[in-house]
């Protein structure tokens, strides 16, 4: 089912599954969420990589472009804090929770304007 989400929903549901995990006893599964949690970024940083070098070859330079490769360098400065918060500590998934919905929100449908290569 996470797979069908976009990728913010799908990572803030991935912390809300990690947080389930609060005792001692499922310390070693909360550690794996996590472990599962810091890979899926990792993807989703290549894949925000790709589309940038994408849209940088191909796009003749206009303030689209500019847009929307501002767009996904803050995408990826999110997803970099958000895997280097959760690889120094593992027990502050509460506190990333409530810092990623407030950092990681899209621009609301109706200011964005799509470039070719991001439909």
């Amino acid at each position: 089912v996470l797979a069908n989400l976009r990728l913010e929903l799908r990572l803030v549901a991935m912390l809300q599954l990690c947080q389930r995990y609060t005792d001692n006893q499922l310390s070693a599964r909360r550690r794996q969420c996590l472990v599962d949690m810091r890979r899926e970024v990792l993807v989703a940083i290549s894949d925000h990589l790709a589309r940038y070098r994408r849209l940088s070859l191909r796009l003749q330079p206009s303030k689209q472009k500019r847009a929307a490769l501002g767009r996904l360098l803050t995408k990826l400065q999110h997803l970099k804090q958000l895997q280097f918060a959760l690889s120094l500590d593992s027990t502050r998934s509460s506190e990333l929770n409530s810092q990623f919905l407030t950092q990681f929100v899209e621009e609301p449908v109706s200011r964005q304007r799509p470039v070719k290569d991001e439909l």
